[in-house]
């Protein structure tokens, strides 16, 4: 069992869920944001179907800043996992995009449309910069 510290909840030890569990430590104690600002498994509805984004980061108005797209160490970042975060971004007016497994690492920053590489580091503190600490 692994404690999720937003959720206020014990949940099993998955690999998916241990590797979401590593991205809040970081989150909340690395960057320290605050958990009113993080949101896990947040509801999106795409073409009349819910999906769910692992974890979002919301801006001030509460609506997705940075989505964070979760896998298993085991599984492989593939071009289904960059789709899937696409998608969610098409329909979102987030600018900041992560997608881990805990081992690798992309993310990436949309601006006027492109999708540009840019360090995990970056977008977090792009986002405390114009949102948290606004």
């Amino acid at each position: 069992m692994i404690f999720d510290p937003i959720r206020v909840k014990w949940l099993l030890a998955q690999p998916e869920e241990l590797v979401r569990q590593a991205v809040l430590w970081a989150l909340l104690h690395e960057w320290q944001l605050p958990k009113a600002k993080i949101a896990i498994e947040y509801s999106i509805t795409i073409q009349n179907k819910k999906h769910r984004c692992d974890i979002v980061l919301v801006d001030n108005e509460y609506q997705p800043a940075v989505i964070i797209e979760v896998k298993a160490p085991t599984e492989i970042l593939s071009s289904s996992a960059f789709q899937q975060l696409s998608r969610y971004g098409s329909i979102t007016r987030a600018n900041y995009f992560w997608l881990t497994n805990g081992i690798n690492n992309y993310s990436f920053e949309r601006r006027d449309n492109k999708w540009l590489s840019a360090e995990v580091n970056e977008i977090i503190m792009k986002y405390r910069d114009l949102v948290v600490y606004k």
